[in-house]
This record gives structure tokens, sequence and C-alpha cells, in this order.
């Protein structure tokens, strides 16, 4: 992983935690700025928004991918962002730590830290082997069918997704594989 898909990933973290709290990404990357009442432009690593009634708060996120612990210095940086920008929170990402001075000033400044890193050592024992999917099927009401495509479509889906590594859980406690589940719907479609 580099700083750029650092930043990247990062952005989606929040954008996929945030979803259920109206949380939406205003802007990230290198290029994007944002001008504060200074008049000076200020690049902003990943810039989120919620609401909550009519008031809009705006959290400016400090990507650092760095192989050191984070200093005060860049609580500084980002308190001093926060204020001439008129966000409401700024938070610095990291994949180290943070030095017990960043911790103390960035209390007092109200900046959030968060370490953000890829498991190490045990921890990749422990990992998650095995993700549940949770999908709602809305079938439309068949009208027409042409069998002599159903060959072409599966091919292509068997292409996109490895069929036989998903599974569907059911509500009664089976499990049936994705390739069973396409076979077994394929079937009672050419009866229809």
């Amino acid at each position: 992983m580099d700083w750029k898909t650092y930043e990247e990933t990062t952005k989606n973290i929040y954008e996929t935690l945030g979803q259920k709290l109206s949380v939406k990404i205003v802007g990230y990357g290198n290029n994007f700025k944002i001008k504060g009442k200074s008049k000076v432009d200020h690049q902003i690593d990943v810039l989120t928004s919620h609401s909550v009634g009519i008031h809009e708060y705006l959290t400016a996120i400090e990507c650092k991918y760095w192989n050191k612990n984070i200093d005060k210095d860049i609580v500084m940086k980002i308190a001093e962002i926060v204020e001439d920008c008129n966000f409401t929170k700024g938070v610095i990402v990291t994949k180290k730590g943070f030095t017990a001075d960043c911790i103390t000033f960035a209390e007092y400044k109200n900046i959030g830290l968060v370490i953000l890193r890829e498991p190490i050592g045990e921890e990749l024992k422990t990992r998650i082997k095995y993700f549940i999917i949770t999908a709602n099927n809305h079938v439309a009401n068949v009208t027409k069918f042409e069998s002599q495509n159903i060959e072409v479509y599966k091919n292509i889906f068997n292409q996109m997704i490895q069929t036989d590594r998903y599974f569907y859980l059911f509500n009664d406690g089976t499990k049936k594989s994705m390739q069973h589940y396409l076979d077994d719907f394929r079937r009672k479609l050419l009866k229809k």
C-alpha cells in the first residue's frame, strides 16, 4: 500500500461506515482544496459532512501513512485548518501511532486520533476468513424466456463471480451455494 491508496482506503471506510449516519464525502485526494477565511487554500485528504436537523457538520481528515508516530505539530496544523475553514472537527488517521504530546494536545484541541493499519504478526491468525453477505432478491414476473441465451448469461455471470464460493443463507438455517441457487432458479424458469 502507498499513501495514495491509504487515503482512498480511509475515504472508503468513512463513506461505508457513515452511510447509516448519512455521512457523505464532500471531497478527497491530493487535488482537493478548500479556501479558508484567510484566503489561503488548504489541501484536505478527506472532507466529510453530515447533517443533524438544519445543521451541517464538516470533518477534515488528515491521513499520515508514516512509519513513525505522529507528533503534536500535525495536530497544530489540523487545528489551524479546522479553525480557518470553519470546520466542525478534525481527525488524524495514521498507521503507526501518536506521541504522548500529540495525544494530550489533540485532546485539548478536540482533534480525533485514529490508527488504521493492516494486521500484523499474531493478528493475522485471527483475521476474518469468511464474509456473510445479506441480499434481498426481487425477481420480476417473467413473461418471455428465450432458452438459447441462458448459457450466454450464465457464462458471463460465472466469469464475473466464482459462484461456487458464495452462499445464500436462508431463514430456516439451510445454506446453498450461489451456483446451486442459480441452477435451481434456471430449472424453475425453464419449467415456466
